[in-house]
């Protein structure tokens, strides 16, 4: 008989994680055999979804794992380094890379927070990683959880992708005068054509990178303000990039 679901608000995050992962793993089990030995394709087919299936469960079973006692009950502190150090190390400790663990905290701590309303819900596993690894992001965007576990549960991922994407606030084009020649200026990290705010540099970001941020987006603004079109072609260091101006001048010559 398969484990009723957990439910219970009462629970700890890492009992609830725990009870979480034996209801996934515990009440279906892959059956290689059916794959390799099938008489039909009916029978390899149902073996590799079963499969599939089951590698779906055993993710959310890793990633509460990872959320639950590797990150909130903090036990990576006993490979004696900070968080941020031992993130670094996931490939050889966990075989997975950083983004990779990224995606399963982020989908650990959804289902951990919002686990009774998916499951009443009627949220299955099987299908459901590349949803839950957007959850977070999709709430977000839409502001409300029921609506989230709604599509959630219900959506297919293209259906979901479709649902969060309208979500996202496009940005507005800029707009320039028939005139190209425009005004171009900068004041405390914001940059302005024809005294209008086009662009702000985040305060935020290390110096450097602000000052090269800054630099390359003041020579975009300056071609447009000559009337050219910017173009950015990526080169290995400044002697070809020095070479592709000749380039462009010789060509100008020729005109």
């Amino acid at each position: 008989m398969p484990r009723q679901p957990i439910v219970n608000e009462t629970l700890s995050v890492l009992e609830q994680a725990k009870e979480s992962a034996k209801d996934l793993l515990e009440t279906e089990k892959p059956y290689l055999d059916t794959v390799f030995e099938g008489k039909t394709l009916a029978d390899v087919e149902n073996g590799i979804k079963n499969l599939n299936n089951y590698a779906e469960k055993c993710y959310i079973a890793s990633a509460l794992a990872l959320y639950s006692i590797i990150y909130d009950k903090q036990l990576y502190t006993e490979s004696g380094l900070p968080w941020e150090e031992y993130t670094k190390q996931t490939k050889e400790r966990l075989g997975i890379d950083r983004c990779e663990l990224s995606r399963q905290l982020t989908s650990a701590r959804f289902f951990v927070k919002h686990h009774k309303q998916m499951l009443k819900a009627g949220w299955k596993p099987e299908g459901s990683r590349r949803k839950l690894e957007k959850a977070e992001y999709v709430l977000s965007l839409s502001g409300s959880v029921q609506q989230t576990i709604k599509h959630l549960v219900k959506d297919t991922w293209r259906e979901f992708f479709d649902w969060y994407s309208s979500l996202i606030e496009k940005p507005k084009a800029l707009s320039l005068p028939e005139d190209p020649k425009v005004k171009v200026s900068m004041y405390q990290g914001k940059f302005y054509l024809n005294d209008i705010e086009a662009v702000k540099v985040s305060e935020e970001l290390p110096v450097t990178e602000r000052m090269k941020l800054n630099q390359y987006i003041e020579q975009i603004f300056e071609s447009i303000s000559a009337g050219y079109e910017p173009a950015i072609i990526p080169v290995y260091d400044k002697k070809e990039a020095a070479a592709i101006l000749r380039l462009r001048d010789k060509r100008r010559e020729e005109k």
